[in-house]
């Protein structure tokens, strides 16, 4: 019988983050580190995983110093798997699974290209003296997003998916309509997100969106890959969008002209397209 007894506890984690920081702080290639997320106030619970951001002065030294710790990592724990993710050629994100489940994921970057991407963060050593107020001045400018331009280019987008989800039914290919589904999906909560002055980004802060909405969110999910349900799963997800876009520009105070154009179009071609199916007669 499997067991959790190989699983990290809360101490485990706390030592890895501990000896990590240790061992970056004698590097002096390095400007500094911060702690991001629930790493920087206290792990939230024991799924929580270890966020770090690692300072270069320069971005000519970025690459070499993620090689260099890309390897010290692996020497310093049991690493089950890992993988990097590069942003730019001078900003790598090096993530990976130690053999107890404890993720760790450490942003490498140059002082100059640092910004603040949550509202979290803590500074565990600084050499430069300017990490804070890099952090404090980038956050304000994140905390207030162009919710606008961000909900026009929705709008300019949502047609593609709301048409390839029908393209697809319509050529049987069941898991591609899928796909835009569920990347009209991820628009329609985007726009709830606008509503009420929430950065939606993988998710985050979804779930902060007010229940009444979250609840309606529940019928926009398929329940199998049958042409008829993707197809309601559709109309429902395009009723929304168009709910919500609608709620955005009274918010804004003005209404922008392609909107109901739009939304007519769509409709239409829903109407032609997938039209709903007469419920079964008894």
């Amino acid at each position: 019988m499997i067991t959790r007894s190989f699983i990290f506890k809360p101490e485990d984690r706390q030592y890895v983050l501990d000896h990590l920081l240790q061992q970056l702080v004698t590097d002096q290639q390095i400007t500094g580190t911060l702690l991001v997320g629930s790493t920087a106030t206290g792990f939230t619970d024991n799924f929580s995983d270890i966020d770090l951001i690692v300072v270069m002065p320069h971005a000519a030294t970025v690459t070499m110093v993620y090689d260099q710790w890309h390897q010290k990592i692996q020497d310093l724990f049991p690493v089950l798997q890992s993988y990097t993710i590069t942003h730019d050629e001078d900003n790598l994100t090096y993530s990976c699974l130690l053999e107890n489940y404890i993720e760790i994921n450490i942003t490498f970057l140059y002082l100059d290209a640092l910004i603040a991407t949550r509202s979290i963060w803590q500074i565990t050593f600084d050499r430069s003296g300017k990490i804070a107020d890099i952090m404090t001045k980038t956050w304000a400018d994140q905390s207030r997003p162009d919710s606008e331009q961000k909900y026009l280019d929705h709008i300019r987008t949502v047609w593609y998916d709301i048409m390839h989800v029908i393209i697809f039914v319509h050529r049987e290919q069941p898991w591609r309509a899928h796909y835009h589904l569920q990347q009209l999906q991820h628009l329609t909560i985007k726009l709830a997100g606008l509503r009420y002055d929430l950065h939606i980004h993988q998710g985050r802060h979804a779930d902060e969106i007010p229940t009444d909405i979250r609840s309606s969110f529940d019928h926009m999910l398929a329940t199998n890959s049958q042409s008829d349900e993707i197809l309601r799963a559709l109309r429902y997800t395009t009723t929304l969008f168009f709910e919500q876009a609608h709620a955005l520009e009274t918010k804004f105070g003005r209404r922008h002209a392609p909107l109901q154009h739009l939304h007519n179009k769509m409709i239409a071609y829903l109407t032609i397209f997938a039209p709903p199916q007469p419920a079964n007669q008894t």
